[in-house]
């Protein structure tokens, strides 16, 4: 008597495996650049001196202009600003009160960046 074997091989993980540091990559630029961008609106929209709590107003426009996102490896970006300040702005002194703008930005960004990693987990099950 003959037996026959049949066998079906279903193997994405290759595929996936070239896949998936490009579209995490694709989806944390994208939350990066969202962050600078909500950054920029918030402090473009709120008021010099600026409400404790709030997006720092543009004065001068030094801090807003130099507000960058650059690359640190394929799936880690950095928003950042050189200017001295911005840190007493974020966080506060003992005399001044935060006027945060990347956390509050990060914040607002979150959410998004969330559904768009879970959709992409979801894929891969």
């Amino acid at each position: 008597m003959a037996t026959t074997v049949t066998t079906l091989t279903f193997n994405r993980l290759p595929e996936l495996i070239r896949k998936l540091p490009k579209e995490v990559a694709e989806i944390v630029e994208e939350a990066a650049l969202d962050i600078e961008r909500t950054t920029k609106v918030g402090m473009a929209a709120s008021p010099s001196p600026s409400v404790p709590g709030d997006y720092p107003g543009i004065d001068m426009g030094n801090l807003v202009n130099s507000i960058t996102t650059a690359p640190e490896n394929p799936t880690t970006f950095v928003v950042q600003t050189p200017v001295e300040y911005a840190p007493y702005l974020e966080f506060g002194t003992v005399n001044m009160l935060p006027r945060p703008f990347f956390g509050q930005a990060a914040s607002a960004v979150e959410p998004d960046f969330i559904e768009r990693m879970s959709r992409l987990e979801s894929r891969l099950r």
